[in-house]
Parts: C-alpha cells; sequence; structure tokens
C-alpha cells in the first residue's frame, strides 16, 4: 500500500462526513412546528459554507506550515524516513505531499462533525421539557 492509497482512503471519508453534514444542515432548523422548505436547506447549506470555509481554510494552511515545517525538521534528523517507492516524490520543503492530506481531512472533519455533534434547538428544547408537559402537550 502506497501513501497516496492511504491519504485518499482518509480524505474519502473526511469528504463523506462533510457531504451527510451538509446534507443535514436544512434539516436542523426544522422543529415539530415548523419543516423547512427546500429552498430554506439551501439556504441554510449556503450559510453553513460560508462559516465553514474561512474557519477551514485558516485551519488548514496554519497546520499545513506546521506540518512543511516539523516534517522537514524530523526528516532532516533522519528520525523519519520514507522509503522513496510509496511516495509520490512531490514535496513541499522536505515533506512529501501525501502528508498534506491529513490537515485537509480534518479541516474538512472538525467542522462537519461539529454540526453533526451539535445538539439542534429543537432537540434541546424537546429534552428540557418536563415529563408532565410531554404528555398533556402543555408548555408548546
Amino acid at each position: 500500500m502506497t501513501y497516496l492509497t492511504l491519504c485518499i482512503a482518509f480524505l474519502a471519508v473526511s469528504l463523506l462526513i462533510a457531504a451527510w453534514a451538509l446534507t443535514r444542515a436544512g434539516r436542523l432548523r426544522s422543529t415539530a412546528d415548523h419543516i423547512a422548505a427546500p429552498g430554506e436547506r439551501r439556504a441554510e447549506r449556503a450559510r453553513l459554507l460560508r462559516r465553514w470555509l474561512p474557519v477551514a481554510a485558516v485551519g488548514f494552511l496554519s497546520v499545513a506550515v506546521l506540518t512543511a515545517v516539523f516534517d522537514s525538521l524530523l526528516i532532516v534528523t533522519d528520525i523519519i524516513r520514507y522509503d522513496s517507492t510509496l511516495i509520490s516524490g512531490i514535496r513541499i520543503g522536505l515533506a512529501p505531499i501525501e502528508d498534506f492530506s491529513y490537515p485537509l481531512a480534518a479541516a474538512m472533519l472538525v467542522p462537519s462533525l461539529w454540526s453533526l455533534l451539535t445538539p439542534t434547538a429543537s432537540r434541546v428544547d424537546r429534552a428540557n421539557t418536563f415529563p408532565e408537559q410531554q404528555q398533556t402537550g402543555a408548555g408548546r
């Protein structure tokens, strides 16, 4: 298995989770009283992308710079060696390009998982309703 194959697997999983988070984005605003229309879902996805992209880009660039610096230091000091037959040969500094797929995967995964694991207002409201109010419908 080459490093590129491993990187593609990480990126594929990250992309799938990001796509899942974006498809769920339009449904997060739906409540028991209001079902989001398709236009509202698209607007919610666009809003989410506008929030995610700058943060993910800054996060990726920050970690990519650190990856380039510290991987190069680890390679120069001979702490890490890469088998030249298993990497593509493209390098940034001394770091193989494949090492930059992990910060890219993290830049996609962190906001996606944050979105998927953050409780929505409707779920929080239902969880905070007293059991007797849930049975009678009072308080809604």
